[in-house]
Parts: C-alpha cells; structure tokens; sequence
C-alpha cells in the first residue's frame, strides 16, 4: 500500500476535536461478519467492541472516549489492520483476502502518516538488503564498490530526512511520537562489517527518551525491545553464553526506561514474561535480583502481581528450597514432599490441553519406569480445571507416578507457591528440597538427569 506524501505536507499537525469520533471501514469480501475492536497495552490486546457488516462488508464503531494509541480491529480467521486513533473519525477500505496490501485510508491524518511511514522503512530496508551482498563480495578498489557505498549512504540520508520532516511537520501526532521511537538505526557502510552489529548496540537508543506512557497505547516499545535483544542474539552460543549476553542487553534496557514508573513496570514484566518462556533461568533470576518494580505506579494492581511474582522468582532460584507440598494424590494418598524420601524429586506442572506435555509425559513416564535404583520420584501437578479431562489422560497413559489434581487450576496452592505461568514446568530437587534444575524441556532434563551423581 502507498500513500502519497504530498497529502501529509497538507495537514501538519492537525487533530479534529470533534465531539464524536467513529471508524468506518469497507472490508471487501466480509458480508454480514463480525469485527472486533482490540486496544493495545504493549504487545497485548483486549477486544472492548465489536460490529457486524453489511453485505457490501461496510461497519461502523464508535472511539469516541478512547485514550489516542493503536488499535487493531481483529476479522475472518484472526485476519487484523491496526491503526492509529488521535481525536479524529477514520475511514478506510480493504479487502478480506490480503487486507494490509489493499489498505487505503481516508480522513485520517494520523493513519496516513504512519501508513505512509512503514511504507517508506519497507522501502528503504530493501534497498538495503540489495545492496549489502553487493559492497561485502564487490572489489572495493573497483569505481562500482564506490558507487553502490554511495548509493547506501544515499539510501539511508533520504530516509532520514523523510523521518526528519515528517516528525517537524506533525509534531501533535501521535504517529510522529512512534515514528520516532520505531525508526531503524542506520548504520555507516564505512564500519567493517563484523564491527556494525556492536555500533549498532552502543547506539540503537540514540535520540530515544523512553518517558512516554502513552506509547505502552501500541507496541512501539516493545518491538523495540524486541529488536535490540536480537542483536545479542547468536544461533553459536550455548544457553549459558546466550544468557551472560541478554543479561548484558536487558541492563542496557532497564537503565534507559527508568524515566517513567509505568513504562519501567511495564519492561520488567514484558521481559520477564519472554524470558521465562524460553526457560532463561539465570536472565530472569537477574531482574529479579537486581530491579525492584516502580514505588509508584497507575497500574498498581498489576505492580503489586509484579512485586509478588519477582518476590517468587527469587525464591525458586536454583539452589534455592522450594515451597513445601501437602496433598491429597489421585488415589487417595497424603503425600508430603518435606517428608518423602528419594534423592530426586521431579515436580512437574502440566495440563491436559497441553501440546508440549503430551510430547513430554509419555517418554517421561518411560524415563521413571526405567529407574534401576528408584532414585528419582516424579510430582505431576494438573492445573486443569476439569477433572474428567484430568483423569482421561491419567487412565490412558497409565501415569506410575504421583499424580494431582486440584479444579482451581492455576490457582490452586502448588501452583501459587510455585508461580507458575506455564506448562509444562518442571522443577528437579534433591533430598533437601534445594532446586538443582528447572529444565524448559526434555533434553535439558535427560542432560541434567545424566549428570547425577
């Protein structure tokens, strides 16, 4: 999709303050369906509305009322376009079966901009991408290797004066605040190429002043966490080598968002949330040693669930003592975990519905029946809410181990005092209770598993 910049040069900085404010759309090849209205927080979306279409696929919403951010509106099979709200109706046109590339907007400043702006970073990146192969095998003595480090710098200073002009023309706009904090660092061709990756570190926030809570309204900043963690990224290094350097990269960040309570908050939990799905143990067991959530802050429920779940990291570190455990197992046996006399214990959370622990159970099941010295004994904690489910899957899989259920799910005791977010979670102790792994998968537990003594 292109917009045209000259119709941006028309209007800078212009908001309508229109009492009512409403989003049209004509979604070709959508009659009579339902589209919904999701707002941002970060990379998170919640659906506050909804409409029907006509048979032309034509709908109307209110936003009047709504805090100026993005917005996504979420059709047919999670198909989605986002835009920009700022004081102003907007009207658009699309198609059902490639949405973004037959996106046209009308009325909307702010969504012409932005629109016009991803356009232009599309645009320019490629360019880019062409010429790189180009000036890393060319012949750098050659007049052509000059003419395409020409062209680069070419590239990149038009891009950055478009960005320059668009941010001084429209300085009210909310799509100029996420211009700025999303534009791509460029980099100078004349660096050699196995030192640019570091230039861009030591300047990826260059002119970024991560003050502005309103920008949690999208997910401006989290993309750009996002981006700066990936140039610490490498494929080569072993999970340990890969968590010293995110843990180098995740100080770099907190440092820079500490303007802002909200945003500061907001950071913690975002890269405590990714981290701890790809089982980086020592990355969060870092954040949450070394930073305390905001004093203050809007959000305080959600500070307050941030307080409490870093609290629990700290204290299910490896080689911390886990929380003891005290049930009633599938068969109607007490058991105690402080008074259960293996030399392993393995606590697994799991569930039912879960894709990850149906992979994972059946081979550990064959792992626990293969035992030749009984040394290992296995906890698998449900936290389905259904036990019909629960039990199905402990009948038809023969589970010899001690299984659990409680209908609070996540909410039950085991779970809580374990914090757990997400299954499968495992946790391997020795006979004092002290954590000595919390293997993210299979193979990291049957490495763990091969080393015991």
């Amino acid at each position: 999709m292109r917009v045209f910049t000259f119709l941006l040069l028309l209007f800078p900085a212009f908001q309508s303050f229109t009492q009512d404010h409403i989003i049209t759309g004509i979604i070709d090849g959508l009659p009579e369906g339902t589209v919904y209205l999701a707002d941002f927080y970060g990379d998170q979306n919640h659906v506050i509305d909804s409409a029907r279409s006509d048979v032309s696929g034509s709908f109307e919403m209110s936003l009047s009322g709504l805090d100026p951010g993005f917005y996504r509106l979420i059709f047919e099979q999670q198909k989605r376009i986002d835009f920009i709200y700022n004081q102003e109706s907007v009207s658009f046109t699309s198609n059902v079966l490639n949405p973004l590339e037959n996106l046209v907007f009308a009325v909307s400043i702010e969504n012409l901009l932005w629109y016009d702006y991803l356009f232009r970073k599309e645009e320019c990146q490629f360019k880019l991408e062409l010429l790189n192969p180009l000036l890393i095998y060319y012949p750098k003595s050659t007049d052509f290797h000059t003419s395409l480090t020409d062209e680069y710098s070419s590239v990149q200073i038009d891009f950055e004066d478009y960005v320059s002009s668009v941010m001084d023309l429209n300085t009210m706009t909310f799509a100029a605040k996420a211009i700025k904090i999303d534009k791509p660092y460029l980099v100078n061709i004349e660096i050699p190429l196995q030192e640019q990756n570091n230039f861009i570190k030591a300047h990826y926030f260059d002119g970024i002043v991560l003050d502005d809570p309103s920008l949690l309204r999208s997910n401006i900043i989290s993309s750009k966490i996002i981006g700066y963690l990936s140039l610490y990224r490498d494929p080569a290094f072993s999970k340990e080598e890969q968590e010293k350097e995110f843990i180098q990269a995740i100080d770099s960040i907190l440092i820079r968002v500490m303007d802002d309570e909200e945003i500061y908050n907001f950071t913690l939990q975002y890269l405590i949330d990714g981290f701890e799905l790809y089982g980086f143990d020592k990355v969060i067991t870092h954040i949450a040693e070394h930073y305390n959530p905001a004093e203050t802050c809007v959000r305080t429920g959600e500070k307050s669930e941030l307080i409490k779940r870093m609290e629990n990291i700290k204290k299910l570190a490896v080689g911390q003592q886990v929380p003891d455990i005290n049930i009633i197992d599938n068969n109607g046996n007490p058991f105690i975990l402080s008074e259960a006399n293996s030399k392993y214990t393995l606590i697994i959370f799991w569930a039912s519905w879960c894709g990850h622990c149906k992979n994972i159970m059946p081979e550990l099941s064959g792992i626990y029946k293969d035992q030749e010295d009984n040394s290992l004994e296995i906890i698998a904690i449900s936290v389905d809410t259904s036990h019909v489910a629960f039990e199905a899957v402990v009948k038809e899989e023969h589970f010899p181990w001690i299984n659990y259920f409680d209908p609070l799910g996540w909410d039950s005791q085991p779970a809580k005092d374990y914090s757990i977010y997400a299954t499968p979670s495992m946790f391997l102790l020795d006979e004092k209770r002290t954590i000595l792994a919390k293997p993210m998968d299979l193979n990291e537990l049957k490495g763990v598993l091969a080393d015991l003594p």
